[in-house]
């Protein structure tokens, strides 16, 4: 099993960085190069433990052989893939192994976040207003930007949507209207189709273009 360490922003380290790190993840990979478990140190200390759960496994008996290693919190996490989007859903459990969270987060092809949506246990539903959409795209050095990114109120209904223009200029704010709709369409040289998936809170995936 192969073995990196990461910091926060998700930056590779070296053996040097690691030992002058205070906060870092160590994450082990399989032999196909997926991850199998990611341990989250704080102050050089485990902290938390993400695991990816495999469809083969149970998921009260992986929590059950994490709770003596008396960790904060304990990530289970089932990937899935929709429409050529990666998902990933977590459910967060305590060191009592109560579930007190879960999240979403849908990635596109280049492994950017285009939606963080967490899910209230108590009500059975999305937190809305706690919901992330966003855009990226390549820049000219082939780096990925951040186009824009949108929020919502809480019954999932668009507030706006934060268009960057780049080169220092202020960002331009978009609506749930057809002439934004087109005009965000034309600025990102994507499809009205694909800009609609961001005018609400809903986490499924947009089409392709």
């Amino acid at each position: 099993m192969k073995i990196k360490y990461f910091n926060e922003f998700n930056d590779e380290l070296t053996n040097n960085q690691i030992n002058n790190s205070i906060n870092y993840y160590k994450v082990y990979f399989d032999s196909n190069n997926e991850i199998v478990t990611k341990e989250y140190f704080e102050n050089k200390i485990l902290h938390s433990i993400y695991y990816f759960l495999r469809t083969d496994e149970i998921e009260s008996e992986i929590i059950e052989t994490l709770l003596d290693k008396l960790l904060t919190y304990i990530f289970i996490v089932k990937k899935s893939v929709v429409n050529d989007f990666s998902l990933e859903s977590y459910n967060i459990y305590d060191k009592n192994n109560s579930l007190v969270g879960c999240l979403n987060k849908l990635y596109d092809q280049l492994g950017n976040v285009i939606c963080d949506s967490p899910f209230i246990i108590e009500t059975n539903q999305y937190d809305f207003s706690h919901t992330i959409k966003s855009y990226y795209d390549k820049n000219k050095e082939f780096e990925t930007d951040l186009v824009f990114d949108a929020s919502y109120d809480y019954d999932g209904s668009l507030i706006l949507i934060s268009y960057n223009p780049g080169s220092y200029q202020d960002d331009l704010i978009f609506r749930n209207n057809e002439d934004d709709i087109a005009e965000l369409a034309s600025l990102t040289e994507k499809s009205e189709n694909f800009i609609r998936y961001y005018m609400n809170g809903n986490i499924l995936p947009p089409p392709s273009n």
